[in-house]
Formats: structure tokens, sequence, C-alpha cells
């Protein structure tokens, strides 16, 4: 996953957020990610495994989320090229996996496991569109959003934008957690094909 190595042109596109260069960068890394998201890793400093994803539709979303994040603004601008590129790649991943374990109550870990994203160069909070949007595509996924009910859109601004749970967001919403699991499908679901309509890669 070398991908810079010896291509600054790349690196400078990757940080201007251009389509063809984060396509290229997906490409080369998505096989990664997606191993690592299915087969779960070890943190052998601190003796602790945390476990793959069995569900292939979750391994998907969780695969769209790192590169997600990877390709938010924030996060290239804040990638400074020197440090190697998969290192940084693969622990978004494992923060998104050790959260997820968390919100699953399949994993109780005790103060933080890896570095601050602020120490790691991960990305910031970002906004809902830029939480949802694949892989950096921001005027797409705006558009995509623009087109959901008040309904959809206030789960996007809950999930999303403020991180909440699915049951915090059950709550909120006056529904049910499975109704919830639903909407957020169907939202992921409606986003790819919008997407893919538009002739954007789909993992």
């Amino acid at each position: 996953m070398t991908v810079f190595e010896g291509n600054r042109p790349l690196l400078d596109a990757f940080r201007r957020g251009e389509r063809q260069a984060l396509t290229t960068i997906y490409s080369h890394s998505v096989k990664e990610v997606a191993a690592l998201v299915r087969l779960g890793f070890t943190l052998s400093e601190r003796r602790v495994t945390v476990p793959g994803v069995a569900d292939p539709q979750r391994q998907r979303d969780l695969v769209q989320e790192v590169f997600v994040r990877a390709f938010a603004e924030r996060a290239r601008l804040a990638f400074d090229g020197v440090s190697p590129f998969r290192p940084w790649l693969l622990r978004i991943a494992k923060n998104l996996m050790i959260d997820e374990g968390r919100r699953s109550g399949r994993l109780v870990l005790e103060g933080d496991i890896l570095p601050r994203a602020e120490d790691a160069h991960e990305p910031l909070p970002v906004s809902p569109e830029e939480e949802l949007e694949w892989k950096s595509l921001r005027e797409e996924t705006r558009s995509y959003c623009a087109t959901l009910d008040e309904r959809a859109r206030r789960f996007v601004t809950l999930r999303f934008e403020e991180e909440r749970s699915q049951a915090e967001v059950a709550e909120l919403m006056n529904t049910t957690r499975r109704q919830v699991r639903t909407l957020e499908d169907t939202i992921r679901d409606g986003l790819r094909n919008h997407l893919k309509s538009k002739g954007y890669p789909h993992p």
C-alpha cells in the first residue's frame, strides 16, 4: 500500500480531492482494508483481540466508512505525505472497528487503545454529508441527501453528525431500533445507487 511512493503528483491530487486520485487510492487499498474488517486484528501491546465482522453487509458498510473518513477534506489535508499511508489508513479502520465493537457490546475496553485522532493525523468530525459521502464525493452526496424527507434528514443528523448509537436514535425519534436499522440500510443503499448511477466505483 505504498501508493504515494515516488508519485508526488498523486499525493497532490489526493490532497485536492480529485476524483481520479481517490479512485486510484481506493482501488490500491480496498482489499487490505476489507481483509482487516473481515478478519479482525490483535493489539499485541495490550493483548486485546478485536474480532472481525461476520455480516457481509456490515463489512461493506465499515469499509465504506473507512474511505469516507480517509477521503474527507480535513483528513486529506492532515495527511502530510511523509508518514506512511498504509498504517495511517489502517489505523482509521482499526478505530472504527473498536467503536463498532463497543457499540455492539462485543468489546469492552478501558481507556484509549489507539492514539487520539489529532495525534495520528486522523480526520476530525465531519458534517452529515461528509460522514455519509462515499469516497469524499461531497457534491453528489449532498445532492442525494437533499432528496431525503425530513425524517431521514433528522436520522442523518443524529446518526452521523452527532454519532449517536442506533438505540439512542430510536429513542430520540420515538421509534424502534429495528426501524432505525431499516432506515439506515435504506439510506445507505440509496446513496450507493445514486453514486453508482453517476459512474462512481462501488465497493
